[in-house]
């Protein structure tokens, strides 16, 4: 990556040059400048289309999990994306630039060794690789409780693979005691990006269309439908944290979860203009729910399709409303 990152801003510092005859008298020639392209716009460009191709892996993973009924407490989490900010030498421009920075899957160990797992590892090592051909290098860790792995005979141990254009990619197994058990949390992260500072601050909408996540922060009132009943939710979405937003709702006495009054943890993130929303119940074994939406020209309404599974799914929209 930082061999890429020097070329573009050493780009900028070239200038080429054209003779065209001056029309006025003596028949001066003058020099032409021509202009090329920005350094910065062709890295932010690259950041994009890495952003573009990891969403594509993220509904990918999700639409593996909700082909097999054994997947359900599966999940794929929103892109954790932040910003960097790069200077062209030549022009001494400087500009944040919203990039990749990580993507977290969960998923029962009991998948090991079938053909969902084969398929999710494929789509793991796909993505690994070409994060480390961008950036120099990449990483994947594998969390999970320290009784599981002796259980399932998985051994704690850090490796360096090669991608194909040679690129390390760090492979690492640890144990984690806030790993629910029987479950494994799979980091894949970037490299970081030189010759730039990480700002911990909200991610921007790529296309300057859609939703944006700095105005999505505030209540919103929502409704869903499933088959032939509909019903209603709240959510409370509180702060941006590296390019991801966080929420809660509150729901009275859930019957299924027989603990009276459960606090849901929300998450997302906007990739292209386009809403993701992750809520999750702090229970065991419940699944957790997705809500993919578009939002309103003003950011004042969302509507799209929500998912559990296969099984489950249907239509939500929400209204934004002030908090008192």
């Amino acid at each position: 990556m930082s061999n890429l990152l020097l070329a573009l801003l050493a780009a900028s510092a070239l200038a080429l040059s054209g003779c065209a005859t001056s029309p006025s008298s003596g028949g001066k020639q003058q020099t032409e400048m021509i202009k090329l392209p920005d350094a910065i716009s062709a890295f932010e460009n690259a950041r994009r289309e890495e952003i573009s191709y990891a969403e594509r892996v993220r509904i990918d993973l999700i639409n593996i999990f909700q082909s097999n009924k054994g997947s359900a407490e599966a999940l794929v989490e929103p892109l954790q994306l932040t910003q960097t900010m790069v200077t062209d030498k030549s022009s001494g421009k400087s500009q944040s630039v919203t990039t990749f920075d990580s993507l977290v899957i969960i998923m029962p160990l009991a998948l090991r060794g079938t053909p969902t797992a084969d398929k999710v590892n494929a789509q793991i090592k796909y993505i690994a690789n070409k994060i480390a051909d961008d950036r120099g290098s990449s990483q994947i860790r594998f969390s999970l409780l320290s009784a599981d792995a002796k259980t399932n005979g998985i051994k704690l141990e850090n490796a360096t693979v090669e991608s194909p254009n040679g690129n390390p990619v760090q492979v690492s197994r640890v144990a984690d005691k806030n790993i629910a058990k029987g479950m494994q949390r799979v980091l894949i992260k970037a490299n970081s990006i030189p010759n730039g500072d990480t700002l911990l601050i909200n991610a921007v909408n790529t296309t300057g269309k859609g939703c944006k996540l700095e105005s999505l922060l505030g209540r919103w009132d929502g409704s869903f439908d499933q088959d032939a009943r509909t019903g209603n939710f709240y959510v409370i979405l509180d702060a941006l944290r590296n390019g991801v937003i966080v929420g809660h709702s509150e729901e009275n006495d859930i019957r299924i979860f027989r603990t009276g009054n459960v606090r849901a943890e929300w998450t997302g993130s906007v990739i292209d203009g386009v809403l993701t929303l992750i809520k999750r119940y702090p229970v065991q074994g419940a699944a957790s729910i997705e809500y993919r939406g578009e939002c309103a020209n003003d950011n004042s309404q969302i509507s799209g399709n929500w998912v559990i599974n296969a099984w489950t799914k249907g239509k939500f929209s929400m209204s934004k409303r002030e908090l008192q």
